[in-house]
């Protein structure tokens, strides 16, 4: 009986262990000291004809409008008119190119971008059940606004985009009156800039702590003791006041603001 032979094994080739990746070098930093000139994010807000145009127009510094009210109809500025759409806006403050041949590029107005983020808002975002509503109130439970606020943030990235270009932005804003709690006392009214407030989307006191500076422009006064308007002028204001809002890192005092000498206001802003 031949003996039955067992054939060896087949060679199987093992690849060679792959090399380890080389470890990710770790970052270094650097420290810097002294202050840096950098692009600024000005807002400037106040009630209707106080001149917040007409201020950013004498801005000696070259700037951009994008005229979303066509408030600069009466005065000589670079202009951008016909921006309609949210999408519209957001191509305009990415459009480095474009941006980069001005000093200044002035929002009139962020009330109206506002606006225009909710149009968009509404159109491109359903509810939580998938289906597409007519207005913020019908996504419930203030989900609306959360989304309004979102939307909004992201014009806000845009905006810090052409700052590190250097750009110097200008957000012109309306006003509107506020009833603020006063645990001491009576509440009472303070003016701040007409922008989203809810309870779990305060788009205004977001945009004001974006802001390097917030200016209250105000129509200030003088009455007889009849109570008739004797004078008015009109004051810019840099620090927070019992009736207004306002902030500023380098401005600490008002600024009266007369035609023909805004840009000596401006030069105290933007350096």
């Amino acid at each position: 009986m031949s003996k039955l032979t067992i054939p060896a094994p087949p060679k199987i080739n093992t690849p060679a262990p792959a090399a380890k990746p080389a470890a990710a070098q770790a970052k270094t930093f650097k420290v810097s000291t002294g202050t840096r000139q950098t692009a600024q994010r000005v807002g400037i807000y106040g009630e209707s004809g106080a001149g917040k145009s007409t201020l950013t127009a004498e801005c000696e510094r070259k700037t951009l409008f994008l005229d979303l009210q066509r408030g600069t109809r009466n005065l000589d500025v670079h202009r951008i008119e016909g921006i309609e759409k949210w999408d519209d806006l957001r191509a305009v403050v990415r459009d480095k190119q474009l941006l980069t041949s001005y000093d200044v590029l002035a929002i009139d107005t962020g009330t109206e971008a506002q606006d225009l983020a909710e149009q968009w808002t509404v159109a491109n975002i359903p509810n939580d059940k998938g289906k597409f509503v007519q207005s913020l109130k019908h996504y419930g439970y203030g989900e609306g606004y959360l989304h309004l606020y979102d939307t909004f943030c992201l014009f806000l990235q845009d905006l810090d985009a052409a700052v590190d270009w250097g750009t110097h932005i200008v957000l012109i804003l309306h006003a509107t009156p506020e009833r603020v709690p006063n645990p001491a006392g009576d509440d009472y009214l303070q003016v701040q800039p007409r922008l989203l407030r809810a309870k779990n989307a305060d788009l205004r006191a977001r945009v004001r702590e974006w802001l390097d500076h917030l200016l209250y422009l105000e129509i200030a006064r003088d009455l007889t003791e009849g109570g008739k308007i004797r004078s008015s002028y009109r004051l810019l204001h840099p620090v927070e006041l019992p009736h207004a809002w306002a902030k500023s890192r380098t401005l600490t005092a008002p600024l009266p603001f007369e035609l023909g000498n805004g840009d000596s206001i401006w030069q105290q802003i933007i350096k």
